[in-house]
């Protein structure tokens, strides 16, 4: 690691830095103060401080309005503004006021609806009484606390911790595109180190070849290891592509031939991936693992898988695999240790010594028992068991092919990269939970709770983020 990091400080000291007066551009937006205001308001963050009147003003207008539209079934978006302040009365604010009376039950139109809208919508009054609708709007305006004008809501709580993220402007969510990249890149160089996982990457493709899996669920795409990483311009679109727009017959063809041609490019490199793959096992057969030839085999093995983009969820069953590969060495090594110092009383700081290198080492545990040592005479009787163990782990190494020592490295460096795509993909998330929430709204009076629009607009949104492709040129809301 140090020897890493003195690389990169070697290569930042000797790459003189280039004089620019382009700016650098922002990667939060900016909003205006009055916009800045609307959005801590609308989210629940507004700190006005209120008089204690003025708190028991708006309590009771809130009431009366949510009794009324109990008793009713429905409000119109008027009524709304007659029974707020005029100082309250803004698109923000009623947005936040039409989803709790959602939440509540009730339905807001634009205008008085006649008996037949109400009919197709299915609104009905929500309270048998004028004293039932009071008492309901009592509890519904107990979830917020008075004192300090803020919500205790789960849902209002929500909104409002989404409120405190700044937006992300287009370079932003490029600066944080490249980092999930960058994870995903580095997690296919060590899973690329692993033959094992390899050769399920080619159990994968014969399955494609065969018919038996679809394209589209373990390939997303391809990339160009050298292409630049400038990025088209999102003005320099003008119109989404018509093949992605087709929604009719000719679109479900443009589909098909897309999957066809993409089915043909995959098979093609991983036909390539396999003549690379079987270099590198002949290289292994005469001379061993780790040799400069074999390195360098390897390294062009690794290039050409990291030029296939997989589905995160390839990608993540390949992670999985390689995971359980290693947890499977790890919990027979603590098993060693269990038997050679918590039962035969060997030292812990000898074990640490010694036994690492001695993993495979058939012969080490009987020298030990024949050393005369205080532990030897427990270690004597242990011998079966801690061969048993030893002989297990080297049935590991020889299906992973690596050293177990070389596979718990790849496994920290996909760790590594798994958690910084991890990272950057929650803030992306994170960014975009404000976008989920406005297209949300549109859909409450269609038969579905808030809480529910909020959650399938979650999922979808992590979705998007592992398919989103900055090179396309579009805004990730796009």
């Amino acid at each position: 690691d140090d020897a890493d990091m003195s690389d990169i400080e070697a290569d930042l000291v000797g790459e003189p830095v280039a004089e620019t007066t382009e700016k650098v551009k922002p990667l939060r937006m900016k909003i205006s103060k009055a916009k800045e205001r609307a959005l801590m308001k609308e989210f629940g963050l507004d700190e006005t401080v209120l008089s204690e009147e003025d708190l028991a003003k708006r309590r009771q207008r809130l009431k009366t309005l949510i009794t009324l539209g109990k008793t009713r079934g429905y409000l119109t978006q008027g009524e709304i503004s007659d029974h707020l302040p005029d100082k309250l009365v803004d698109a923000e604010t009623m947005e936040v006021v039409v989803t709790m009376l959602n939440d509540l039950g009730v339905a807001v139109y634009e205008q008085t609806p006649d008996a037949e809208m109400l009919l197709l919508n299915n609104t009905t009054p929500t309270a048998s009484s004028v004293e039932e609708a009071e008492e309901e709007a009592e509890a519904a305006l107990s979830t917020v606390d008075s004192e300090f004008g803020r919500t205790t809501d789960p849902v209002r709580m929500y909104m409002r911790e989404m409120g405190t993220v700044e937006l992300l402007t287009r370079e932003g969510e490029i600066e944080i595109a490249k980092r999930i990249e960058g994870g995903l890149m580095r997690m296919m160089e060590a899973i690329s180190a692993s033959p094992a996982t390899i050769a399920e990457v080619f159990r994968l493709a014969d399955d494609i070849r065969d018919g038996k899996v679809v394209i589209s669920t373990v390939v997303d795409g391809f990339s160009n290891p050298n292409e630049a990483d400038d990025y088209v311009a999102e003005e320099d679109f003008d119109e989404f592509d018509a093949d992605d727009d087709d929604d009719g017959n000719g679109g479900s063809k443009a589909l098909t031939k897309k999957l066809e041609e993409l089915k043909k490019e995959a098979l093609s490199r991983f036909d390539k991936l396999r003549d690379l793959f079987e270099k590198v096992h002949k290289i292994y057969d005469k001379e061993g693992y780790g040799t400069p030839a074999y390195v360098k085999a390897q390294h062009a093995l690794s290039e050409e898988l990291m030029t296939i983009r997989f589905t995160a969820r390839t990608i993540e069953k390949l992670c999985d695999m390689l995971r359980s590969q290693v947890d499977d060495v790890r919990k027979k090594e603590r098993e060693l240790r269990r038997i050679i110092v918590d039962k035969c009383g060997l030292p812990q700081e000898v074990f640490i010594k010694e036994f690492p290198a001695n993993l495979l080492n058939l012969k080490w545990v009987e020298k030990q028992a024949a050393a005369g040592k205080p532990w030897s005479v427990v270690m004597a009787r242990n011998v079966p068991p801690i061969q048993e163990l030893q002989q297990k782990l080297t049935d590991i190494q020889s299906r992973v092919v690596v050293p177990l020592a070389q596979l718990k490295d790849i496994n920290k460096r996909m760790n590594e990269g798994e958690a910084s795509s991890r990272d950057a993909k929650k803030e992306m998330i994170e960014a975009n939970l404000r976008l989920v929430i406005s297209i949300a709204k549109k859909y409450t009076n269609r038969g579905l709770q808030f809480l529910d629009l909020i959650q399938e607009g979650n999922i979808g949104l992590m979705k998007a983020v592992d398919k989103f492709e900055y090179r396309r040129g579009y805004k990730f809301s796009t």
